[in-house]
């Protein structure tokens, strides 16, 4: 967790994220395929599961995107999808791919805990102060101090070096660029100048 001076600015940072869960689903889906989010490809070696016909494909892809707006872009904090029990998460809507994510759901998991456990193996050590310096480049750059904001960033183990703004007030990290503090503060910055 960072913070600026008194109530301006938070930024909580995890290393590991349960969207590690949604990514490996959508992965296995094929979502990717009809995928206009964008949304990066895990490094896990996450596979299509073969054989899906591609009416079920498109059903199950539509299902996902509603799942991860539900869950994902709609919410401002944390994501809400309990993704800790071994039986499957809870996912309230979409029976096509419920039913998917339950039969496959040691695998699910086990690729979920292996990029997080890759994220976490990466993580930087307490002291490294690129957000404080983003925000305060944003800070020079307007002229004044920053309005009142809180940003949540996940970093994950993914296969593309980016930064993806998945909400609002939330951006997934891949380790590779979070660990390069210049390139992270650059990317950074249009999302904490709109925030601020």
């Amino acid at each position: 967790m960072h913070s600026g001076p008194g109530p301006h600015w938070s930024v909580a940072e995890d290393w590991g994220s349960p969207l590690a869960h949604h990514l490996v689903v959508r992965d296995m889906v094929g979502a990717r395929e009809f995928d206009a989010l964008r949304l990066p490809r895990t490094a896990a070696s996450v596979g299509v599961v073969p054989g899906i016909p591609r009416r079920l494909a498109r059903t199950l892809a539509n299902e996902w995107r509603l799942w991860w707006n539900r869950c994902v872009a709609e919410e401002p904090g944390p994501v809400n999808a309990d993704f800790r029990d071994a039986a499957g998460p809870a996912m309230p809507q979409g029976t096509h791919l419920s039913a998917f994510v339950l039969q496959h759901w040691p695998q699910i998991r086990a690729c979920a805990e292996q990029m997080n456990e890759r994220a976490g193996a990466a993580a930087r050590f307490p002291g490294d102060l690129s957000i404080t310096h983003a925000v305060a480049d944003v800070s020079a750059t307007l002229r004044r101090p920053t309005r009142p904001f809180s940003l949540s960033i996940e970093v994950l183990s993914l296969a593309d070096t980016r930064l993806w703004r998945v909400a609002p007030t939330r951006v997934l990290v891949s380790t590779d660029l979070r660990l390069d503090a210049p390139a992270f503060g650059l990317l950074l910055h249009p999302v904490l100048r709109d925030l601020a």
